[in-house]
């Protein structure tokens, strides 16, 4: 069963200089495991990103991500958020990280209206 993610941040922390933060949000995805114990998970994966929106700390995205659900399986997956500095696709991997979310795609399933809730992990880089 195919999910389409949308994605939006209140109250990011302004990483910009002279401006507000522009970013983007990109999703990773990990599954194929049979528990939830730290041994035998697999990597994460890269599933898709987000349009980058410039000079805003609550950014809502338009683009979304479409992820394949088995419930059958454990999937994790991880929303990181990033400021973007150059909008060309080849400085993607020298983008800052804001902070994270980790959660199970099973936790947005079953959340009332397909819709959850969680605060960004922050990472300071510098």
């Amino acid at each position: 069963m195919e999910l389409e993610l949308h994605f939006a941040c209140s109250g990011l922390k302004n990483v910009d200089v002279g401006s507000l933060t522009d970013s983007a949000a990109v999703v990773y995805l990990r599954s194929g495991y049979k528990s939830f114990k730290i041994s035998g998970r697999g990597q994460y994966k890269f599933v898709g990103k987000t349009e980058t929106i410039t000079d805003n700390l609550n950014p809502v995205y338009v683009q979304s991500v479409v992820i394949n659900y088995l419930f059958e399986e454990k999937q994790d997956i991880r929303i990181a958020v990033y400021q973007i500095d150059d909008l060309s696709p080849q400085a993607s991997a020298e983008q800052k990280l804001i902070g994270v979310v980790d959660l199970h795609v099973h936790d947005i399933v079953t959340s009332p209206g397909g819709k959850i809730e969680r605060p960004l992990v922050e990472y300071d880089q510098e």
